[in-house]
């Protein structure tokens, strides 16, 4: 899962945040949320963000994180099969 917000795009940090992004997402595995509204990194701006910027929205955005989850690994992972979920 990758958090985007302001403190991100001035961070020293933020090409290693787009590297790491784009390699998720080029495996499949990208859960893009944004926590403010700036602009996306270039490279990034066409992804489907879950926008987490809003206070009445972010109970169902925790919904869609989780369906999201869920699509990429229906059995969570090992974790899940620790625990014996199917």
């Amino acid at each position: 899962m990758a958090l985007w917000s302001k403190c991100v795009q001035f961070s020293s940090k933020q090409i290693l945040f787009a590297n790491r992004s784009v390699d998720a997402r080029t495996q499949g595995r990208l859960i893009f949320a944004r926590l403010d509204p700036t602009l996306l990194l270039r490279g990034l701006g066409d992804v489907a963000a879950i926008d987490l910027s809003l206070a009445l929205g972010r109970i169902a955005a925790v919904w869609k994180i989780v369906e999201a989850a869920q699509e990429i690994d229906p059995c969570g992972g090992a974790a899940g099969q620790a625990s014996g979920r199917l």
